[in-house]
């Protein structure tokens, strides 16, 4: 069967067309531009055409799309024409996973899904299970970066942004945390947003989230009639805190272990065997990724862009580094948050925690150029924040760390577009401006 992706060059879509080619699909795509994951597409022996265009469509038998494209996209219009069938990413996802032959793990949450996967990953890795693995991210122990082909149990992230999760279906189903994000998908109810979450996991016969939720769950699965099934809660582990409060930084984090935890244990194995994994895992690319360290400063890279995120990102900096100044360099992602979010975006800015705010240009992901609602943030921020600055060049910001500083200063990048590539630019230029680079693990 050939299946067709128009927009495989994502980390979502290229891990499920990976997954379609390892099923037995013929599989293509096309892309925008050329970037790593279509090196690695091609590599495995996918073809994938650069630029949209119709006669990319050579009569698949059914084609998958990215939300990024909208329905003007030349091949989704050639798609709609000829009434082949097209699907989403995670609608797609659910067609096919009735081929794979072991149980399936999916995780979801607001927060914390990408880690929580790969934690559990590592931990079913580190104990020769072998999972097959389709993650929202980079993370080394996967061969693929975002996908590991294996013959034991499927481990999955499963998005909840765009609604789609409502009807997909999993063997052990997790969520990490609910709080009111990607709204515009749920008729801006935070209710709906809620109860799509807790409807994917009432469908899957091992169900695990915190401990805080439980009432209402409980509640959610008595006005429907639906049994409550085997449920296994959560909370920040003991043990995890003990042991892990320097190696795994924000409480945060340590709550997507204790979940790790749980969801590996109804999966089968017990708690000690798991836990001890957590000595060599390592996060997730752009989760807290260290891009330079000296004596003097360190560039710390995270894809933190809610309010919640940056919050607990922050505190993760106050642990792992208590004597640092934090330099703090923003880019919102999406009019529709940043206008959502407005006063909570301001209030977190605004931190004392926070020593310099540097603003970069907002990342619109498609949306609407909203140009005056960028002005009047910028504005407001100020007012509370008068060392705020807006910079488009991020050189900008080297002037402002002391030569010899009391403190050590660290330029922690928060955001989902563009942030990432600033942070290794910045340590690219330190590099060459700082010679006592730190090499150890544990800098500063």
């Amino acid at each position: 069967m050939k299946v067709h992706f128009i927009g495989i060059s994502g980390i979502g879509m290229s891990a499920a067309a990976l997954l379609a080619k390892d099923l037995g699909f013929i599989v293509s795509g096309s892309a925008d531009t050329e970037n790593d994951r279509i090196v690695l597409l091609k590599n495995r022996g996918i073809e994938v055409f650069i630029g949209h265009r119709s006669a990319n469509v050579k009569n698949p038998d059914m084609v998958v799309y990215t939300n990024a494209v909208s329905e003007q996209n030349e091949e989704l219009k050639t798609v709609r024409a000829k009434e082949i069938p097209a699907f989403p990413r995670l609608i797609f996802l659910g067609r096919i996973l009735p081929r794979y032959p072991k149980p399936v793990i999916g995780i979801t949450g607001t927060d914390g899904k990408s880690t929580t996967t790969a934690m559990v990953a590592h931990m079913l890795i580190e104990n020769g299970e072998d999972p097959t693995v389709l993650l929202g991210g980079l993370h080394q122990d996967l061969e693929e970066g975002n996908y590991r082909r294996g013959t034991g149990p499927l481990v999955m992230e499963v998005d909840e942004s765009d609604g789609f999760l409502r009807d997909f279906s999993v063997d052990i189903a997790c969520f990490t945390n609910i709080h009111g994000d990607h709204l515009e998908h749920y008729e801006k109810d935070f209710s709906r947003y809620q109860d799509a979450i807790f409807e994917f996991v009432s469908r899957a016969r091992e169900r695990i989230f915190p401990l805080g939720y439980a009432g209402a769950y409980r509640h959610f699965c008595d006005l429907r009639g639906i049994a409550h099934g085997t449920t296994r809660l959560f909370e920040l582990d003991p043990e995890i805190e003990r042991r892990y409060h320097r190696e795994i930084p924000g409480i945060h984090n340590r709550l997507n272990a204790s979940c790790a935890l749980k969801v590996c244990e109804a999966y089968g194995l017990s708690g000690e065997k798991t836990m001890v994994c957590l000595d060599r895992f390592r996060f997730v690319d752009r989760r807290f990724s260290i891009r330079y360290a000296s004596d003097r400063v360190v560039v710390i890279d995270d894809y933190a862009h809610t309010p919640r995120e940056i919050e607990s990102v922050l505190q993760a900096v106050n642990e792992r580094f208590p004597r640092s100044l934090t330099y703090l360099v923003f880019e919102a992602h999406r009019y529709s948050r940043l206008e959502r979010e407005f006063r909570d975006f301001i209030a977190v800015l605004s931190s004392r925690q926070i020593g310099k705010t540097y603003i970069l240009p907002i990342y619109s992901a498609y949306e609407e150029m909203k140009p005056e609602l960028f002005e009047q943030f910028v504005s407001v921020l100020g007012q509370n924040r008068p060392d705020a600055m807006f910079i488009n060049d991020i050189a900008q910001i080297v002037p402002s760390i002391p030569t010899v500083p009391e403190y050590p200063v660290v330029c922690l990048f928060v955001g989902a577009g563009n942030s990432s590539r600033q942070s290794k630019a910045l340590a690219s230029l330190l590099e060459r401006l700082d010679p006592k680079k730190v090499t150890s693990s544990n800098p500063l």
